[in-house]
């Protein structure tokens, strides 16, 4: 990977990337590369998985969301790469990620977990915490969702704006492609 002016720079405080964070930068392609990732922004490793008898919650460009629920209040979902040629996006998605994860508009990866692909090889699974109410559209037609007020819909509309602002934003600085 090229390292270039615009990647030294942290978007979030105007500090220069770590040694620690060129060097993972340097081995992306490799699971301990992004294990060392995950380390050094304290997400945990959790020996759980999704719950396959659940429905999916979703499917990407590059990654499917599946489901578990923990318990009667918390269900995570599990975000899932589609195929090995994506390491490079997950990479890059820690970083970016990591950086914001206390960015009030941003979720945050909750943990990661492992799966084992059909070819044997080890891959990351990122865990995020499940909305309440599954997606936007779910909570606009929910109760709550009707219930709010316009200018309570209009603030959730530019906090919404903002965080994508910002992960768009911090991805020019991590982008490898």
């Amino acid at each position: 990977m090229d390292l270039t002016a615009d990647l030294q720079m942290d978007t979030t405080s105007d500090r220069l990337l770590s040694e620690v964070e060129h060097a993972i930068l340097a081995h992306q392609d490799d699971l301990i590369g992004f294990l060392g990732l995950m380390q050094y922004f304290e997400i945990p490793l959790l020996p759980i998985t999704w719950q396959p008898a659940l429905h999916p919650l979703g499917k990407g460009a590059t990654a499917n969301v599946n489901q578990a629920a923990i318990s009667a209040e918390i269900s995570y979902a599990f975000k899932r790469m589609r195929s090995e040629p994506h390491f490079d996006k997950w990479v890059n998605e820690v970083m970016i990620l990591g950086r914001l994860r206390h960015h009030p508009n941003i979720v945050s990866i909750k943990a990661c977990c492992l799966e084992i692909l059909e070819s044997g090889k080890l891959f990351p699974v990122l865990v995020f915490r499940k909305a309440e109410y599954g997606d936007l559209g779910a909570f606009m037609l929910s109760e709550t969702g009707r219930a709010m007020k316009d200018e309570d819909k209009l603030r959730l509309c530019a906090g919404i704006a903002e965080g994508l602002r910002r992960i768009h934003y911090s991805s020019k600085f991590y982008s490898t492609i």
